[in-house]
Parts: C-alpha cells; sequence; structure tokens
C-alpha cells in the first residue's frame, strides 16, 4: 500500500475530504489555495443566499465525515449545506461556533506537486543565473507583475509571497531615479535591452522604484507592466524557503489525516 492508498484507509475517494475550519485554516498555504485566501472570501462562501442547505444525512453521503474530530454529525448539533459556486460542503458547528470545510483531494497530493514545481522552476533560475559571468551584486531580472503569479495568485518565484506582498511592496518602495536605478541592474541581466528600448518611449515615462525590506528593484514602463529584478544572491535564501515549505506542508497533511490510518 502506497502513501496515498494509505491515507484513503477507511476512506471514499469520490467524497470530499476535510481541508481545514475557520480557525486555523487561513495559516495553512492549502487552505488558502483550494477553500479561500482571507476571511472576506469565507464570509462569502458560507453566505445563505449562496448555498443548498442539507441534513447531517444527505450532508455525509457526499463527504469523508470525521468523526474522530468532529463528533456525529447531528442535525441538532450543526448546519449543513453545498456551495455549488465554490464547489465546497461546509458544516457549522452550533456550540464551537466553528465552520469546516471539504473539498476534492484535500489530501493534498497536489499542492504538493505544486510545491515541489516551483522549487524546482526556482532552482533552475537560480543555476541560469549563476552560470552567467554577470556582475556580482548587480540585481536580475526575475518576473513580472503578469507572469510571477500562478491562478491562485501565489508568486511562482519567491521574489514575494503573493500577489498582495507584491502590490504593498510597489506601493512602499522608494522612487528613485533613472540611473540610480540602472547603475544597479546587470547589463548582462534579460530584458535589459528590451526594458531600455521601452523606457525611451516619451508618451510613457517609466518609473523606478527600490524596496529594500523586500531587496527589490521595480521598473514600471509604457506597455503597463512592472519588471522586477532581484540580487541572485538572495535566490539561496528563498530557495530554503521554498523547501521548508514543502516539508511543512507534508507534516500539515500527515497529521490532518493520520487519524484514518
Amino acid at each position: 500500500m502506497n502513501i496515498r492508498e494509505s491515507r484513503f484507509k477507511n476512506m471514499d475517494e469520490e467524497k470530499y475530504n476535510l481541508a481545514g475550519n475557520c480557525v486555523h485554516g487561513l495559516d495553512d498555504p492549502y487552505f488558502r489555495h483550494r477553500v479561500c485566501y482571507d476571511a472576506t472570501e469565507m464570509a462569502g462562501i458560507v453566505d445563505e443566499y449562496s448555498n443548498q442547505f442539507l441534513s447531517g444525512d444527505e450532508f455525509i453521503q457526499n463527504v469523508n465525515w470525521s468523526y474522530d474530530l468532529m463528533g456525529l454529525p447531528a442535525d441538532n448539533m450543526y448546519e449543513f449545506a453545498y456551495n455549488p459556486y465554490n464547489d465546497i460542503y461546509w458544516a457549522y458547528n452550533i456550540e464551537d461556533d466553528i465552520h469546516y470545510f471539504f473539498v476534492k483531494d484535500s489530501i493534498n497530493e497536489n499542492y504538493k506537486d505544486t510545491i515541489t514545481v516551483k522549487s524546482i522552476k526556482l532552482s533552475n533560475i537560480l543555476e541560469e543565473m549563476l552560470s552567467e559571468p554577470g556582475l556580482k551584486g548587480k540585481y536580475v531580472y526575475i518576473g513580472t507583475c503578469m507572469n510571477s503569479f500562478d491562478e491562485y495568485g501565489e508568486c511562482m518565484h519567491g521574489a514575494f509571497y503573493d500577489e498582495e506582498h507584491f502590490f504593498n511592496s510597489w506601493q512602499t518602495a522608494d522612487e528613485i531615479s533613472k540611473e540610480e536605478f540602472w547603475s544597479n541592474i546587470d547589463p548582462l541581466s534579460e530584458m535589459y535591452d528590451e526594458l531600455k528600448e521601452l523606457e525611451s518611449d516619451p508618451e510613457y515615462p517609466a518609473e523606478y522604484r527600490y524596496n529594500p525590506n523586500d531587496d527589490v528593484y521595480f521598473i514600471f514602463v509604457g506597455d503597463d507592466t512592472h519588471y522586477f529584478f532581484i540580487n541572485p544572491d538572495s535566490l539561496d535564501t528563498l530557495h530554503d524557503t521554498e523547501e521548508e515549505e514543502l516539508n511543512e506542508s507534508i507534516k500539515k497533511i500527515k497529521d490532518n489525516f493520520k487519524r484514518f490510518l
């Protein structure tokens, strides 16, 4: 029996699985990916006008109920509902005031794969950058606001956590001169020549910024795009962070589902 099969022991793979609850869910990257990103989105999921309310018997026909964690699925203890817009089942414990959310495949193998892919991408970026004979200490292109984030808004290369982090980083960055910006950019970096050409358009003057907290240089040019430049030396730390995130997620998966083994 492989790891995935062992986690599904005594579980119906066709049913929805417990992904987390409203108390700790937003601390879990997978929960933010698969259920909701913040408290506002969570409130929308459980809004009464967006749901089909069910009896306990109807509910457990569609989910792998955790008796050890949640007790009996009794109608006098829980409210049960299905949100067809988000494809999420949820149960509300009336006494404890806790919502539990059930989704397809919360066993989380896909999320593990996602983090692994991100880690591999980061390794490739690091290898390519360090193989170039660029100037040590100079910053290199790593992505833009258009190609750096996945469908969940998470950053795919590690310069930021997510789209919100990027937006806040840009808003709080220091405005700098054109000369200061280019003096810190590796002339061998990807997009160097292209951006030099783009910034020359007088109709759309470029903006230059640097955020010392995130150690990122920005240039915003006429094609309505933010370009990010980072110190390649920092990618070592970023790669370690990706590995830590992967290991922590796997640990959470095991802890969350060990009661089914």
